[in-house]
C-alpha cells in the first residue's frame, strides 16, 4: 500500500500514469476510446480493489488540473456558442437524460425497501453526466465535428446545470428544509453563468 508520505508521491505518480497509459492502450487495441482504460487503472490501483493508491491532497489537485485541460482542449476545438444553436433539440436530450435515470434511480431503490431520501440521492447520483469524459470519447473517434456529436455535448452542459438543480433541491429535502429561493436563485445563477459563457 502506498501512503501519503512525500517519498511515496513519485511512486505513486509512477504508478498512476503506466497503469493508465496501459489499459488505455489495451482498450484502443480493442476499438474502445483509451480514457475507459485510464478510468478502469484508477479503480483497479484505488481504494476499490487493489489499494495501492490512496487519495491525497497532491493527488487530488493533480487530478482536478488535468480535467481542467482536458475541458480546455475540447474549448479549443468547439465553440460554446455553437453547442447553443442546436437549442431545442439538446434541451430535449438534456431534459429526458435528466428525467429517465433520476425516476429509475429513484424507483429501484424505492423497491429494494430504501427509503425516501436515500432513493433521491441515488435518483439525483445517476443524473451526473461529465462533458470532459464525453467530449474525449467522441474526440478520440474523430466525431466532435459531427452534429450529433454537438446535440450531446450540448445537452451534456445542460445536464450539468439541471444536475445540479436536482442536488440542490434533493439536499434541501433530506435537511427537511426546502428552499423554494434557494432553489431558483441556483437556478438562475447556473443558467445565467452557462449564457453568459455561450456568449463568448
Amino acid at each position: 500500500m502506498i501512503h501519503e508520505a512525500p517519498a511515496s508521491l513519485p511512486l505513486a505518480l509512477l504508478l498512476i500514469f503506466g497503469a493508465a497509459k496501459l489499459m488505455a492502450e489495451i482498450c484502443e487495441r480493442v476499438k474502445q476510446p483509451g480514457i475507459i482504460g485510464e478510468i478502469l487503472a484508477g479503480v483497479i490501483l484505488g481504494p476499490s480493489l487493489l489499494n495501492w493508491v490512496q487519495p491525497n491532497q497532491v493527488i487530488a489537485a493533480l487530478a482536478e488540473m488535468g480535467a481542467m485541460f482536458l475541458l480546455f482542449r475540447v474549448g479549443l476545438e468547439v465553440k460554446a456558442s455553437e453547442l447553443f444553436r442546436l437549442g431545442r433539440t439538446a434541451l430535449l436530450v438534456a431534459l429526458l437524460g435528466v428525467v429517465f435515470p433520476f425516476l429509475v434511480g429513484v424507483v429501484i431503490f424505492r423497491l429494494h425497501g430504501y427509503d425516501v431520501a436515500a432513493s433521491l440521492f441515488v435518483g439525483a447520483a445517476m443524473v451526473a453526466t461529465s462533458v470532459g469524459i464525453t467530449a474525449q470519447v467522441l474526440a478520440s473517434r474523430g466525431l466532435l465535428a459531427k452534429p450529433a456529436s454537438r446535440v450531446i455535448l450540448a445537452a451534456a452542459v445542460i445536464d450539468d446545470v439541471l444536475g445540479l438543480i436536482v442536488l440542490t433541491f434533493v439536499s434541501s429535502f433530506a435537511a427537511q428544509r426546502v428552499n423554494i429561493l434557494g432553489l431558483v436563485f441556483t437556478a438562475g445563477l447556473a443558467a445565467g453563468f452557462t449564457f453568459v459563457i455561450a456568449r463568448f
